[in-house]
């Protein structure tokens, strides 16, 4: 009996730190995206930003495509005054060549984390930012050609 008491005491510990981990915070609750679908006034970006923070990050679309959420490609990632841009195989001279489809449904962006699948290269790409630096990681494919592009 007393065995039986510690497994469940040890059980009920371990469920309760998986419910405190989950809990979520006021942040959590903002969606970047609303505001991103206008025809008339500029659309809203899912920007990756703390308050007040100098790094500000935001997926580089097709250019003259005024609602970002109904353009499918993605030319890059801000990087400072520079363009980072994840892929494999051969190098392409242009944006609109080095471009990746992407699909949204397969996005996760909130005021602090962007997450992306670029579907023509298979790369994974998460970013976040601190007040003044900004993380970026870039998970490759097994067996591709991988490089990373500064324009």
């Amino acid at each position: 009996m007393r065995r039986q008491q510690t497994m469940a005491v040890a059980l009920l510990a371990i469920w309760l730190a998986g419910c405190a981990r989950t809990a979520k915070e006021p942040v959590d609750y903002v969606a970047p995206n609303i505001g991103g679908i206008g025809y008339l006034l500029a659309p809203t970006f899912p920007n990756v930003q703390l308050p007040h923070g100098m790094a500000r990050l935001v997926p580089i679309t097709t250019p003259g495509v005024k609602d970002r959420y109904l353009d499918d490609r993605v030319q890059g990632f801000r990087a400072a005054a520079s363009i980072l841009m994840p892929f494999t195989g051969e190098f392409k001279a242009s944006q609109a060549q080095w471009a990746s489809l992407y699909d949204h449904d397969l996005e996760t962006a909130t005021p602090y984390y962007y997450s992306n699948l670029l579907e023509t290269y298979n790369v994974q790409v998460e970013y976040t930012v601190t007040h003044s630096v900004a993380y970026y990681r870039f998970t490759f494919p097994q067996g591709g050609d991988p490089h990373v592009l500064f324009s």
